[in-house]
């Protein structure tokens, strides 16, 4: 509990002075301080608020966990999800079902619901605690018997568990994510004896911690035993729904020991009300609002006279014991000034309210700053592997054979190679030529990922130049643009500015009327461009956050600095009602600064520019802010010192060019919540810093994200539920000839929806009308193209709808889902493809990753894969596209990155050479070890690219996940070793078998080959042949001691002064 013990024992006594058995109306937050005082009273008990609708639960729950300090179970209406014909919202069903089973079994818990669930069927106690399954490690269980269990209880099997209700199965290992557990369990059989329990983490696949025991729910609020179902299916063949015998109400599940609190908002749900009270024999528990008395709004502002404030405080409160709730820690240290002998809470509920006859003031930031408090996500959206995408091969999909060029992937074979059984890639080439590349060869193959919004091309020819010829065409391209990489960043790093150090008087200010505590990112953030400000380089940093995390307020802070340090500052966004948005903040925040901040965009008067223009170059305007306009010849600043720049991705290839110049001599701070891939591997190569804010604001929900093939229903239904919640909704369409088609669809389906349109090719001041009548809720749906994209703020639009999402880049999606969930409200994003889904393989990629990444603060991750999707393109800028010589991302970013290490080694224009290593033993991972063939190929891609350290990480999660390593998958870790091991061996070949065969090339120095005799242990009795012009070391006696072979590698590359410092 927040509150001490003795303040809760007062309430307590006013709850029974006032008790009177009749049904009245309070505020949320005084509902909460009653609950949480009777949980202090009774902590063995159930308590069970029932509220009028899903609203009230959204406003309890925060009030309730935070009051009483532990979890609330809710029981909720799944109807809103609902949309056309996508099935309930599983994090809704594993709430009821933990309600269900918390409410039957188990006491001293908190338990809200709407009225209406009151008379819901649910299943029997009995037949709910039949489903429920107890695992103990040691215990008699058999394996299907288990699997059994939790397929009727409404476990879906995967092929990796991520999600509570999911379970899959592996040889001896059941993994399963229980509804009532924070995570997923690994349980392992021997026979049919559990052998060990593991709880494990569900992006990883690895376990963490053992468990003596696990209890399993039903994942499903409705369910039937075999028996039942067979015997359903018999006696009613013809019908295909299945109901639930022996169900109860909900209601008589409340026992007469648990105390509910009763709350109706409207007068006229008093008769029913009065009805259930008098089917159900409730312990009375309600009482009057004689105890609370709601407060008025006022606002305290941090500048303003604190006496007037005090007087006020004074004359209608008196010496009233003063309870303020904030979460702002700085905050706090700012009204201790006003409020000295106050009581202070880091939390805020959602109102306050006064205590007459305790005299107690209960003030939250609503009744202070007029913020709306908003609640904390209970939880996030789905989990994700936390693995590289880019990794997967998907049957069909096309890959780059490092030597042999494009091909197809059909799967993997197991095949005899060098006398033994060694799994393959099937690889399809032109004119229905087949390669099968041996898992140990994997190393020369990657994905095919080529630029956006070009055909894939062609299959290569096998035996022919024409792969080469494309090679090398590529490797000149990337080395001539990684020598002019160099020079642009060598010419800003010798580039000198002058130190920009200031007093901080106006930033203070700035900080202190901020009304909000900063992130620890956001202070990161400015603390990291300060330093950089106060340096004699230029400043180059990008600020990569999500959409509505605080950037903004970045931004302002380096500004005012600036500002401070006697320079000026330009912000340059993509679009006007960026700029103009960007312009309400800064003037709003600054307003009581000796600040001076102008615009210019096409909203600004042609006078009024040429104004601002001329104060400009005089220095009178300190702040200015504009579109693309402030890149043109006639925009003179006296004295710039930073030049801020918004989603720089919108901008042209012209403009990117003139932000290019710009960035050689002046301070550079760009902000993205997806940046573009050039910007993101710049910074990955640390030629320009980074600045991430990942923390979200407080109350922020993600984006609920559905992609369903486009349907009249879905769009009429998600519509509908929008509006009925008060809200609005965007509906994008980005084909501006045929946007007059859709509206008069949409007004066709939607007849009592007001629908206005805009679209990039409209009059601005036309654009501004819309925008600013939608703003203002005339009307309820806004159709348009991507303009939306950026620059949008309506808290009130909550539903997004976008049409044929599958020919939008990822970055766009990201952007475009950025325009709803800023409110209180949940958003829902729902992207409408043809139905017979996207018609490319990217779009396909896109919207996987964009469901995948649906959790905040994915902008960063979405632009890492957005950038291998896309190609990491041209890096300095001037053509986004990518690569046009198609060799794929992996082998473009390879060449990439062996040119950059050729730059910095001082050596010229040439590959790396690949170690030959030949293999006659088995090895593989066994299709009865791993059954899932594209999980096998995943294995072995990352196998075949990590170091030792990750080999035995990787060797000791596919323990856990799957059991004992066979023979032939411990060969192929051994094997892998070695190849780790030889790196700078490039001259000699290793043939592994029963006899060990080391061949040196034609032109191997004499010197190596002494050294490397002498090296060889005594008792491997080496002797040497001639083979076609090489000389080969064979050793008969090394009994396939793969340790021992290492070792000697090891030693030899010593001599050799070969080994890489540590």
């Amino acid at each position: 509990m927040l509150f001490d013990k003795k303040f809760l024992i007062e309430i307590n006594n006013l709850i029974e002075k006032y008790q009177n058995g009749e049904i009245n109306y309070t505020h949320s937050s005084e509902l909460a301080l009653q609950a949480a005082a009777l949980k202090a009273k009774f902590p063995k008990r159930n308590i069970v608020l029932v509220v009028d609708d899903e609203k009230e639960i959204e406003k309890n729950l925060e009030d309730l966990e935070i009051l009483t300090q532990t979890e609330v179970y809710s029981f909720k209406s799944w109807d809103k999800a609902k949309i056309g014909e996508f099935s309930p919202s599983n994090d809704i069903s594993v709430d009821r079902i933990k309600f269900l089973y918390k409410l039957i079994n188990d006491t001293g818990n908190l338990f809200i619901l709407e009225q209406k669930f009151l008379h819901h069927l649910i299943p029997n106690e009995q037949r709910l605690k039949k489903f429920v399954v107890t695992l103990n490690p040691g215990q008699s269980s058999p394996y299907y018997k288990l699997v059994e269990q939790l397929i009727l209880g409404g476990y879906e099997l995967c092929t990796n568990v991520l999600n509570a209700g999911e379970y899959s199965r592996r040889g001896g290992i059941i993994d399963v994510f229980p509804v009532n557990l924070k995570h997923p369990v690994r349980i392992e059989f021997s026979g049919e004896v559990v052998e060990e329990i593991r709880f494990f983490d569900p992006g990883l696949q690895t376990s963490f911690k053992t468990a003596d025991e696990v209890e399993i729910l039903p994942a499903k609020e409705y369910f039937l035993t075999r028996n039942e179902i067979d015997r359903y299916l018999h006696d009613h063949p013809e019908y295909p729904d299945v109901f639930i015998e022996g169900g109860e109400l909900l209601a008589q599940k409340i026992r007469n020991d648990d105390i509910k609190i009763d709350k109706i908002l409207e007068q006229s749900m008093v008769l029913s009300a009065a009805e259930v009270k008098k089917s159900y024999k409730w312990i009375p528990c309600h009482w009057s609002t004689g105890i609370f008395s709601p407060l008025e709004q006022f606002t305290l502002e941090l500048h303003q006279d604190r006496n007037d404030f005090l007087t006020h405080l004074s004359r209608e409160y008196g010496d009233w014991k003063k309870i303020i709730l904030i979460r702002s820690k700085s905050m706090i240290k700012k009204l201790k000034k006003i409020f000295p002998r106050a009581q202070y809470y880091p939390f805020s509920l959602s109102s306050g309210f006064n205590i007459p006859d305790l005299h107690y003031l209960i003030l939250t930031e609503k009744e202070l700053f007029q913020v709306e408090f908003k609640r904390s996500p209970k939880k996030f959206s789905k989990n994700t592997l936390k693995r590289d995408e880019i990794m997967y091969l998907p049957y069909g999909s096309l890959v780059v054979h490092e030597q042999a060029g494009i091909g197809r992937y059909h799967g993997v074979k197991v095949i005899d190679y060098h006398r033994q059984k060694t799994e393959c890639l099937v690889l399809e080439y032109a004119n229905r030529a087949w390669l099968y590349l041996p898992v140990n060869k994997l190393y020369l193959l990657s994905r095919y990922i080529g630029p956006e919004n070009k055909k894939n091309p062609p299959l290569s020819v096998l035996g022919t130049a024409q792969w080469e010829k494309r090679k090398l065409k590529a490797k000149k391209i990337i080395w001539d643009l990684t020598m002019e990489l160099a020079e642009l960043y060598g010419k800003r790093t010798q580039s000198k500015t002058k130190k920009l150090t200031s007093q901080h008087e106006l930033v203070e200010e700035v900080v202190n009327n901020f009304d909000y505590e900063e992130t620890d990112d956001q202070n990161v953030a400015i603390q990291e461009i300060y330093r950089d400000l106060e340096m004699d380089k230029p400043m180059d940093r990008l600020l990569c956050g999500e959409v509505g995390y605080g950037k903004t307020e970045v931004a302002l802070r380096a500004a005012v600095k600036v500002v401070e340090s006697n320079h000026q500052v330009a912000i340059l966004a993509p679009t006007t009602i960026l700029a103009q948005q960007h312009f309400d903040v800064f003037r709003e925040r600054l307003k009581n600064l000796p600040v001076t901040v102008e615009m210019i965009s096409r909203f600004v008067e042609k006078s009024k520019v040429d104004s601002v223009l001329e104060d400009a170059g005089k220095g009178v305007v300190d702040i200015l802010i504009g579109t693309h306009r402030l890149l043109s010849a006639d925009v003179k600043f006296k004295n710039i010192g930073l030049l801020v720049i918004d989603e720089e991705h919108k901008f042209g290839v012209k403009q990117k060019e003139k932000i290019k110049k710009l960035k050689t001599n002046v301070n550079v701070l760009s902000m993205s919540a997806t940046p573009i891939p050039r910007t993101l591997h710049m910074s990955m190569w640390n030629l320009m810093d980074i600045s991430m804010i990942q923390t979200p604001p407080p109350g922020r929900y993600p984006v609920e994200t559905h992609i369903l093939p486009f349907s009249e229903q879905i769009i009429v239904d998600a519509v509908n539920f929008e509006i009925q919640r008060g809200g609005q909704v965007f509906f994008l369409h980005n084909r501006i000839e045929s946007l007059s088609s859709i509206y008069q669809y949409l007004s066709r389906i939607l007849p009592n929806i007001s629908i206005a349109y805009a679209h990039g090719k409209m009059r601005s001041a036309e654009i501004e009308k819309v925008m600013f009548d939608f703003y203002h809720h005339h009307y309820d749906l806004l159709l348009s193209t991507s303009i939306i994209e950026s620059g949008i703020d309506i808290p009130n639009a909550n539903t997004l709808i976008v049409d044929r999402a599958d020919s939008f880049g990822l970055a766009q999606l990201h952007q475009i889902r950025g325009r709803i969930g800023r409110g209180l409200q949940r958003a829902y994003c729902y992207f409408l493809i043809p139905l017979k889904g996207p018609r490319t393989h990217q779009g396909k990629e896109r919207l996987r990753a964009i469901r995948s990444y649906s959790k905040l603060g994915a902008g960063y991750q979405l632009a890492v894969h957005d950038m291998r999707i896309r190609g990491v393109g041209n890096l300095l800028g001037s053509q986004q596209s990518g690569f046009d010589c198609d060799i794929g991302y992996e082998l473009y970013l390879k060449y990439l990155n062996e040119a950059i290490h050729k730059l910095r080694a001082g050596s010229g224009e040439q590959g790396i050479k690949e170690i030959e290593l030949s293999v006659d033993l088995p090895y593989y991972l066994p299709p009865d070890y791993i059954e899932d063939s594209q999980e096998r190929v995943y294995l072995y891609r990352r196998i075949s690219t990590a170091d030792i350290d990750n080999l035995k990480n990787i060797k000791n999660e596919l323990i856990d996940r799957f059991g004992d390593i066979p023979p032939q998958a411990e060969n192929f870790f051994k094997v892998s070793r070695i190849y780790r091991i030889m790196k700078d061996l490039d001259w000699m070949k290793v043939v592994i078998g029963e006899d060990l065969k080391i061949e040196f090339a034609e032109d191997t120095k004499r010197c190596y080959i002494e050294k490397f005799v002498k090296s060889l242990p005594e008792k491997w009795n080496p002797f040497f042949i001639r083979q076609h012009q090489q000389l080969v070391v064979q050793i008969k006696n090394w009994s396939m001691d793969f340790k021992k072979l290492e070792n000697f590698i090891e030693r030899f590359k010593k001599i050799l002064n070969l080994t890489e410092e540590k």
